[in-house]
């Protein structure tokens, strides 16, 4: 069950007025308490030691209408109970009350252990007709120059009635006291409960709407205290997701969502490998042929427009089979697989991105020249070995980008590849070989190699190949068949 903050912080005030209010009141009662007994025995004392001195006259002389007299007087005094006069062999001789006072018979007091006072002053509370009372008990002594003898004691009865009205009375107001305040305390802890939890409202829907991807959120922030550090907080972590997003999105301009995803993922890993180092991977490039004329007879913004739409089509096979795109070059495309997450298939995804560029293209031309478009068609190159990759250039631009031998026979294979063909070096199609139908060309001479290299040209999957299980395209494209060929 769902308990609003305002109302629990309401309860836990009531229930601590109330535990402050119970030791409050216990506390002031027994000290109130005290007070009256202390003041009714003052009381009880001075009318025991008045009647003590005044009766030890009229007691030596057996003046039993002097006492009455007396110990009825001391009888009307507030809250005496009694007054009685007993003689040194136990014997009441004069009572306040006549009738049952027991005058002329032993003193047989309400209490248990009983004992005549010889000195001082003694104190028994009891109960007198289920009331509570005590009984002060002071000698009566006669003296003269050198001798004092008692000769009796005085008893008086004094009524805790006062002490019992004292302690009810100031219950009475401290309930009071303690009602009204706990009233002002449920309406101040609403109050401040709602204002509490206005702010932690709006916390908990911008977090809502932050979490439903709206990292452009923020939450406006007044409050000087721990709401507003949370405030702040969820904010900066929203400033955070939003920069991650930006870098998520900046990465997937250059490598597949799922490529992206484990650079961010584990983002030390990966920063060291783009520090520089060598390392195994396939490079591609893909130029369309005939660009350079085709872009003189066309107007520009055909020449964009065609450019754009087969560089979509040459860039989605890369991010399918998670490459990297390194740059564009003008009509060109360079990719990189293997790089910079590793990769041991590298070589197969790069041939598998590039069949799919050509028929990707292929049918991209039938769509375009069925609409009376300008068609084109490009020729690949891939090469595997090891490259240099890493971030490269200056202080103010870096570019993760390969460079080696291994990506200058890939442009120069690029160069040679003729419409439509697929043309790797000796390593991609060793790698790859048991996939793949492909050609032997003759050795060819390319710029920047002494000797002549040994070139195929991949026209499609063999029929029957069987892909590894780790390699599917990521984005629900369709792929490639086995039955295809692209040859040039």
């Amino acid at each position: 069950m769902r308990i609003p903050i305002s109302v629990k912080l309401a309860g836990a005030i009531l229930v601590l007025l109330a535990v402050l209010t119970v030791v409050l009141t216990w506390r002031l009662e027994a000290e109130a308490r005290r007070q009256a007994l202390v003041q009714i025995r003052l009381r009880g004392e001075g009318v025991a030691r008045m009647l003590a001195i005044n009766a030890a006259d009229e007691l030596g002389l057996l003046d039993d209408l002097r006492l009455a007299q007396f110990v009825v007087d001391a009888s009307t005094l507030p809250d005496i109970l009694y007054a009685a006069v007993v003689n040194e062999d136990g014997v009441v001789f004069a009572h306040s009350d006549f009738e049952e006072g027991g005058i002329g018979r032993p003193f047989d007091p309400p209490w248990e252990g009983y004992a005549p006072v010889e000195e001082g002053l003694a104190e028994t509370p009891f109960l007198h007709r289920g009331r509570p009372a005590r009984d002060l008990t002071a000698p009566i002594i006669i003296a003269d120059l050198e001798t004092s003898r008692r000769i009796g004691e005085v008893h008086v009865g004094v009524s805790e009635e006062p002490a019992v009205r004292a302690v009810q009375e100031l219950r009475r107001t401290v309930l009071v006291i303690a009602g009204t305040a706990l009233g002002a305390a449920v309406i101040l802890a609403a109050l401040y409960g709602f204002f509490l939890t206005r702010p932690l409202k709006r916390i908990a829907a911008g977090v809502d709407r932050i979490g439903k991807g709206d990292f452009g959120y923020r939450i406006a922030v007044r409050r000087k205290d721990e709401i507003g550090d949370l405030g702040a907080a969820v904010n900066a972590m929203a400033e955070s997701l939003d920069h991650s997003r930006y870098i998520r999105n900046a990465f997937r301009l250059y490598v597949s969502r799922q490529v992206a995803d484990q650079i961010i993922g584990d983002p030390e890993r990966h920063l060291k490998q783009t520090r520089g180092q060598r390392r195994d991977v396939t490079v591609m490039f893909a130029d369309i042929r005939g660009f350079t004329p085709l872009a003189e007879r066309l107007p520009p913004e055909e020449v964009v427009a065609v450019l754009n739409a087969y560089l979509s089509f040459l860039t989605e096979p890369v991010f399918a089979y998670d490459g990297t795109l390194d740059k564009f070059m003008g009509d060109c495309v360079m990719a990189v697989f293997g790089a910079p997450v590793d990769q041991d298939d590298h070589a197969l995804r790069g041939i598998l991105a590039a069949l799919e560029m050509q028929g990707g293209i292929a049918r991209l031309n039938e769509e375009r020249a069925a609409a009376g478009l300008q068609t084109v068609r490009i020729g690949i190159g891939l090469t595997t070995g090891q490259a240099i990759v890493g971030s490269i250039g200056s202080e103010e631009r870096l570019d993760y980008t390969a460079i080696g031998d291994t990506v200058n026979l890939a442009s120069r294979l690029e160069g040679a590849a003729a419409e439509g063909q697929i043309i790797v070096n000796e390593e991609v199609y060793r790698l790859v070989r048991d996939c793949v139908v492909a050609e032997k060309l003759e050795p060819m001479m390319v710029k920047g190699k002494k000797e002549p290299v040994q070139a195929w040209n991949v026209t499609g999957l063999a029929p029957g190949a069987e892909l590894p299980g780790n390699i599917r395209r990521h984005d629900g494209g369709s792929g490639i068949r086995a039955d295809e060929k692209y040859a040039g």
